[in-house]
């Protein structure tokens, strides 16, 4: 009796040491590929509120109007991927134009006044905005950003 006990004993122990090394391998893998992080500000209103938390995916692979986490300066902040190498951006009236599509809807545009803008995004550079223009700090005011300050893209 005390043969078989000793050996459904080690059994036990070997399949926990076995859970618990997969359990430690996919925690690696899940903080290795996604982030979590807190929104500070208002300037992605309505879309995510102030201390909400979301989980971004690092990636390298971004499309126009993703909500993206940058670096800027050591600060992670989010905001809208608005153009990519190549595209056309036209901000006028309170109107924002991408290669000639308007894309308004995505943005609080209330208060917002800025000079007519006509640029075209320089290769492997990014363009972002924060969705609510008035209270963002953003491409307007610091200018493209590289492929270095992106991080990656939020899920929810």
């Amino acid at each position: 009796m005390n043969i078989f006990q000793n050996h459904k004993n080690k059994k036990i122990i070997l399949l926990s040491v076995f859970l618990i090394i997969i359990f430690i391998i996919l925690i690696s893998v899940f903080f290795a590929k996604f982030i979590i992080i807190k929104i500070d500000g208002v300037s992605m209103l309505p879309h995510y509120k102030n201390d909400s938390l979301h989980l971004v995916i690092k990636t390298n692979n971004f499309t126009n109007l993703d909500d993206v986490l940058i670096n800027k300066n050591g600060s992670l902040i989010v905001k809208k991927l608005v153009g990519l190498s190549g595209d056309h951006i036209f901000l006028s009236n309170n109107k924002i134009l991408l290669n000639n599509q308007d894309i308004t809807n995505y943005f609080i545009t209330d208060n917002f006044i800025t000079d007519e803008i006509n640029i075209i995004v320089p290769n492997n550079s990014y363009f972002v905005l924060g969705t609510n223009l008035s209270k963002s700090n953003d491409s307007l005011n610091f200018g493209f950003l590289t492929r270095e300050s992106m991080i990656g893209k939020l899920l929810i």
